[in-house]
């Protein structure tokens, strides 16, 4: 059986605007706006908005981040490959976690990203100690 691979450079086609349809499902299930995710990424919110309209195709390493930030396979992204529905927020973070998160969301940017680098100073302590 041959199939055959034909595209427009640069194109979006039916394969794109299904990733971008996973994309936009995994966010809403994870409950995370455009602009979390923009975030996480590096990325503007209005590129997000693209990627779930399939207007731009997402890279390689873009559906990899994906796959990492919403704790997912990456063929979730791709059409008749097998995959399990994303997890929940609730079904993948304890209650600490997930306080921690809405107390931090009522927060302005700099003192989120002051609690975040204080996180991570503190996980990167805590592994050194257990090695």
């Amino acid at each position: 059986m041959t199939t055959e691979i034909t595209k427009k450079k640069g194109k979006a086609d039916n394969i794109d605007k299904y990733a971008g349809e996973k994309l936009r499902e995994a966010r809403l299930h994870a409950g995370l706006s455009q602009e979390k995710v923009a975030d996480a990424l590096k990325i503007t919110f209005q590129q997000v908005q693209k990627y779930e309209r399939g207007t731009n195709r997402m890279s390689a390493s873009r559906l990899y981040s994906l796959s990492i930030l919403f704790h997912l396979d990456v063929g979730y992204f791709f059409p008749h490959a097998k995959h399990p529905k994303p997890k929940s927020l609730k079904e993948k973070l304890s209650n600490h976690q997930i306080n921690t998160i809405k107390s931090m969301d009522t927060m302005d940017s700099d003192m989120q990203k002051a609690i975040s680098k204080i996180v991570k100073t503190i996980n990167k302590t805590g592994k050194r100690n257990h090695e």
